[in-house]
């Protein structure tokens, strides 16, 4: 199966909610109940889902730096393994 965006499409909303929910706490410190974890676990359902492999090292990086000093959580990338998102 060759990877594409077009399965995440109808999730990507719900990508982005878990990984910026993961960082806002509750009044009482908590995390509303979504953990990071939690949020790793159901993006890398969501992507293996599209077709992305998590374990052949090219397809999908983790806790990638990026250009301008900051880090991403996930990059996806094309067949050269080049960062495309």
């Amino acid at each position: 199966m060759t990877p594409t965006f077009e399965p995440l499409a109808g999730s990507v909303r719900e990508i982005l909610c878990l990984r910026g929910h993961r960082h806002r706490r509750s009044p009482d410190g908590g995390m509303n109940g979504m953990t990071e974890a939690f949020a790793r676990v159901r993006i890398d359902a969501l992507l293996k889902d599209a077709g992305w492999s998590l374990t052949d090292g090219s397809s999908v990086l983790f806790e990638h730096a990026l250009p301008n000093g900051t880090q991403a959580d996930y990059v996806l990338c094309d067949r050269q393994a080049r960062p495309v998102a």
